[in-house]
């Protein structure tokens, strides 16, 4: 969050002075309808790399220009094999709608090739970001 987004400017007699805002409640209703999905895969031997590469060029020219797409990263693991896609979706509806996209059948097509995976979706239960700690009250 940009740091205007967490500060507002105040005038007082001895001048200017930052107050924090509360964003807390803003925080905790977007973490609970945001949807993340986490993808884990385990490559072929020697296809690490190329499986790296292959989600984020996925990410970059066909889910990130998806109506909902928040954000995405791709972690590779420090074992050789293991690569994690984690995005974050506005809505499961969201996620739904790519899924039935006819580009995703061929990019996943790509990925089987590469590697066999298993995906997780849910919601985020709780989060700490740059020293500001979110949980989601049940």
């Amino acid at each position: 969050m940009p740091a205007e987004d967490l500060f507002s400017s105040h005038r007082s007699v001895s001048g200017s002075a930052f107050v924090l805002k509360d964003v807390t409640n803003q925080r905790s209703q977007a973490m609970s309808t945001t949807v993340t999905l986490i993808n884990v895969f385990t490559a072929k031997p020697g296809k690490q790399q190329e499986l790296a590469k292959t989600l984020a060029e996925g990410t970059r020219s066909f889910f990130s220009k998806q109506p909902g797409s928040l954000s995405s990263s791709v972690v590779v693991g420090g074992d050789g094999s293991k690569v994690a896609n984690i995005s974050q979706w506005r809505s499961a509806d969201d996620i739904a709608a790519f899924r039935s996209d006819p580009r995703f059948g061929a990019y996943m097509k790509s990925i089987v090739e590469l590697a066999a995976g298993e995906s997780v979706m849910g919601h985020t239960t709780y989060s700490h970001t740059g020293g500001i700690e979110d949980q989601e009250v049940a």
